[in-house]
């Protein structure tokens, strides 16, 4: 694994996430979850799972034994995915991200490249 040292530095990891971005600027870290599968319920627990894996992996102490240059950084989960997320998803995401902010985190959500794709549901 290469680690560019630039005002933003970018690497790959295997798991509990895709991909972790340290912006230096600003201070902020980035978590990213690269999701591809239409939302279901056992799409949001297994989302569920994986954004505790995440939590273990900081609070552990874990992560920043991989990337102490993190230290002292604010933490944000950067979940991109294919398809909007629908009504249940949504819903699950907002709770989410309040639970997260109150334990000094930050979630977000957006489309995995410049729009999300139609899944063909009719709604």
């Amino acid at each position: 694994m290469t680690i560019r040292q630039t005002d933003s530095v970018v690497t790959a990891v295997e798991q509990p996430v895709d991909m972790v971005t340290l912006d230096q600027t600003s201070s902020m870290v980035q978590l990213k979850m690269l999701e591809h599968q239409a939302w279901s319920e056992s799409h949001l627990l297994a989302l569920q799972g994986r954004i505790n894996r995440c939590l273990q992996w900081v609070e552990s102490g874990e992560f920043f034994l991989q990337y102490p240059q993190a230290s002292g950084c604010e933490i944000a989960i950067d979940l991109q995915s294919i398809y909007a997320p629908d009504e249940s998803a949504s819903t699950f995401l907002t709770e989410a991200s309040q639970a997260l902010e109150e334990a000094g985190y930050l979630l977000g959500w957006r489309p995995l490249g410049s729009a999300y794709v139609d899944d063909g549901s009719v709604g």
